[in-house]
């Protein structure tokens, strides 16, 4: 009977033919680094092309409130249960039609794994994945639907944004401005290191802010129209760079929640 070493050598021998990959990562747990050394060793002993294109990614386990998942003891959770019972929590608590709640429910599953470290150990909440306070993916669509309907109601209004330059800015507008340079950077070290997480904490804390802003000033009744204006600016690069962040999650944003 074959080993499991022999058989993931035939498995990338067969990859790497079928479909010339350059790189193939393994998200599986810490664990198992030992294996995967010895499997890309005899790899790169057998076929040198595939130097460098192999990777181990640590995982860490995801567990129950009640504990460690064990398909030994039964205590498992499905993904498609796990989707319906989201989307149904959402359709219940936050009065959501089918087709909304199963964009944000998609989003609150995939979001909740995404914001841990790979090798950190999660414990998966529901009740957190749904929050529309915490830092989760309903909070974020919730915030970009907000930047959505503030631009919609300033349609006109934004047709003519310039990103005007002011003396005097205050707190939370700086705060925004200084946030927004810094995603492009957040996105690529992300990129380069296998950390999601690091976007997704970006997200949060620039959702976070944004609110900040619009809870403690005004935007469309802004004192002068160059505040107005600008402040509409602040909304638009907002609600952009959200949009992108989750769509390079995989996630669907929502102009109403």
């Amino acid at each position: 009977m074959p080993t499991y070493e022999a058989k993931d050598l035939a498995l990338a021998s067969l990859q790497f033919a079928e479909y010339q990959p350059d790189k193939i990562l393994h998200v599986v747990g810490p664990e198992q680094a030992g294996y995967f050394q010895v499997v890309f060793k005899v790899l790169s002993l057998v076929n040198p092309a595939t130097v460098g294109k192999e990777f181990h990614l640590p995982y860490g386990w995801v567990r129950l409130k009640t504990g460690k998942m064990s398909s030994r003891t039964g205590d498992v959770v499905l993904g498609e249960w796990l989707l319906d019972e989201v989307k149904s929590r959402l359709t219940k608590e936050f009065k959501m039609d089918d087709k909304t709640a199963e964009v944000v429910a998609l989003g609150a599953v995939k979001y909740s794994f995404l914001r841990f470290a790979t090798k950190t150990d999660m414990v998966f909440d529901i009740d957190e994945s749904i929050s529309l306070e915490g830092n989760s993916s309903p909070y974020l669509q919730y915030t970009y639907s907000r930047c959505s309907s503030v631009l919609k109601k300033a349609d006109e209004i934004k047709k003519h944004l310039k990103g005007s330059k002011f003396d005097k800015l205050n707190e939370q507008e700086v705060l925004l401005l200084r946030t927004f340079y810094r995603f492009s950077e957040v996105v690529v070290e992300a990129a380069n290191t296998y950390s999601p997480n690091l976007l997704a904490n970006y997200l949060f804390d620039l959702c976070q802010k944004y609110n900040l802003f619009y809870n403690q000033y005004s935007i469309l009744q802004a004192d002068t129209e160059e505040s107005q204006e600008f402040r509409l600016f602040l909304t638009s690069i907002t609600a952009e760079i959200v949009k992108t962040g989750l769509d390079l999650f995989g996630i669907k944003t929502l102009e109403r929640m």
